[in-house]
């Protein structure tokens, strides 16, 4: 499994990379800290199983990345990572038919192996 965490805050991405070793460290992720550097490593051929996209961030945001991904064939589920409990922000993600889940920072231990667990159960079905 290939994760993306994409979030311009160091400390939440060292957050989420550990959450994501706890719960299998043979779990490859890369770290990316705006939308624009995620469509770069698209376009070189990465292919995620699972990005965690922050809203707020410079050069490209988590909508703006969105916007762009929509279009790409082989998408990758979503979840928004967002200190953000507008409702705005909720509906405006889940207009997005690759966005799963909205989850406001920080992420606990559970809520992120939940998440983990689930998408892990949809690859092994999908096999």
């Amino acid at each position: 499994m290939l994760v993306f965490l994409v979030d311009d805050d160091p400390i939440q991405n060292m957050i989420n990379s550990q959450l994501i070793r706890l719960y299998d460290d043979k779990i490859k992720y890369m770290i990316y800290i705006n939308g624009l550097e995620v469509i770069q490593g698209l376009e070189e051929g990465l292919l995620p199983d699972i990005i965690f996209l922050d809203i707020n961030m410079p050069i490209m945001s988590g909508f703006e990345f969105l916007n762009l991904y929509q279009h790409y064939p082989d998408a990758a589920i979503v979840f928004m990572l967002s200190s953000s409990d507008n409702e705005e922000d909720r509906k405006q993600a889940n207009n997005y038919r690759c966005v799963e889940g909205y989850v406001i920072k920080p992420v606990g231990k559970q809520v992120l192996h939940d998440i983990l667990s689930s998408v892990d159960k949809k690859r092994t079905q999908g096999s």
